[in-house]
């Protein structure tokens, strides 16, 4: 009897396996060139029948969604050419503003110096350096954070595309579908008034 608790208590706790466990067991029996089979991925997660096979199922959807979404490879390679290309240039441009803003800043720090042995006005001269490099910055900072949120829904609407694409192609897929069916049904309709 406590065999069977151990072992039941055992088998619901390796029933809990996630998805990307057996997921990556699934992809490695894909790159092994084994089939992917609720029984082959058992014999490697062990678990149970039900758990395993809806993985797998929705692992199989995932891989349809992902072959109906890919793009050729060349366009691929010069989207991603112009993206880091783009975004070197930004980081280029970026760079060399905060170094000119450096520069100011270093600038700004020496005058301090030599503020402080001249009267007031001067000091108030260079907190006006101070407080303009400073805004700089935070405008330089906001812009940033302006790329960043622009690249943040440049992958957004890149993904949109792709779904788009996507359900294009399933559309298209399922026309097809039904042509191949009118074709038939016509061919058997031309074989019946013969």
């Amino acid at each position: 009897m406590p065999d069977k608790i151990g072992k039941r208590g055992k088998r619901a706790k390796r029933d809990n396996l996630s998805f990307d466990e057996v997921a990556q067991v699934c992809e490695k029996l894909m790159t092994d060139g084994e089939k992917v089979t609720v029984r082959n991925v058992l014999a490697v997660t062990g678990g149970g029948f039900a758990t395993v096979s809806d993985f797998i199922k929705q692992w199989q959807e995932q891989q349809v969604v992902s072959d109906a979404t890919d793009l050729p490879k060349t366009l691929i390679t010069a989207l991603k050419t112009a993206y880091k290309s783009m975004l070197s240039e930004q980081e280029e441009s970026y760079q060399q503003k905060l170094n000119l803003e450096a520069q100011h800043t270093r600038e700004a720090l020496d005058q301090v110096t030599l503020l402080e042995k001249t009267s007031a006005e001067l000091q108030n001269e260079l907190e006006k350096c101070q407080h303009a490099t400073t805004s700089k910055i935070m405008a330089l900072e906001k812009e940033l954070s302006i790329s960043a949120l622009r690249l943040e829904d440049s992958h957004k609407r890149e993904q949109k595309i792709a779904d788009e694409l996507s359900k294009i192609r399933q559309k298209l897929h399922e026309v097809e579908i039904q042509m191949a069916v009118l074709k038939t049904r016509r061919q058997k309709d031309k074989k019946t008034e013969s």
